[in-house]
């Protein structure tokens, strides 16, 4: 049984994924594991969480999805409804959350 952490992040990058079109063909050869491209395999297994990938994967797949490494990692299993309504804000409506954001941190410190 996988840990439900590889299983959640693995979650997150089909949900991405599907949402900008791409097959795992596409995002396979968008991203780059040790200096080189992936598999579609190698996306699928990532995708059902039997693979936990290293931060330098993490970052690739992040650009290739055109996201922060932040906005990749979160988990969204419970916040679909959250980060479909963020990703279709404008580059502007998302710097005003992520300062509000920052402001609550502040302000509960």
């Amino acid at each position: 049984m996988m840990p439900q952490q590889y299983t959640a992040f693995g979650s997150s990058v089909k949900w991405l994924r599907k949402r900008q079109g791409l097959s795992q063909t596409a995002l396979a050869a968008l991203i780059r594991v040790n200096h080189g491209h992936p598999t579609p395999s190698y996306v699928s297994r990532l995708e059902s969480g039997k693979l936990d990938p290293r931060l330098s994967t993490v970052r690739s797949i992040a650009r290739a999805l055109g996201l922060k490494v932040w906005q990749l990692v979160a988990d969204l299993g419970d916040n679909v409804e959250f980060w479909r309504g963020y990703l279709n804000l404008s580059g502007e409506q998302k710097r005003d959350v992520q300062r509000h954001i920052d402001w609550l941190l502040r302000r509960r410190s």
